[in-house]
C-alpha cells in the first residue's frame, strides 16, 4: 500500500513486489478507506474475517 512508510522503498523493489500483484499497481490509503467504510456501513455483521488487499495471489 502506498502510505508513508513505503516511500522509501527503492525503485527497483518496488517494481519487484509490482510484478507479484494481479493489478499490477498498489492499494492506496483511500481505496482501503473506502472498502472499511463498505463493511461498518453495509456488512455490519461481518466479523472474524481476514481480507487480502494487496491484490496479490498468495
Amino acid at each position: 500500500m502506498e502510505t508513508r512508510m513505503t516511500q522509501t522503498v527503492s525503485d527497483p523493489r518496488k517494481t519487484e513486489i509490482l510484478a507479484d500483484h494481479v493489478l499490477g499497481r498498489f492499494n492506496t490509503t483511500a481505496a482501503v478507506a473506502k472498502f472499511i467504510r463498505h463493511l461498518h456501513e453495509d456488512l455490519p455483521h461481518t466479523s472474524g474475517q481476514v481480507f487480502q488487499l494487496d491484490s496479490r495471489i498468495p
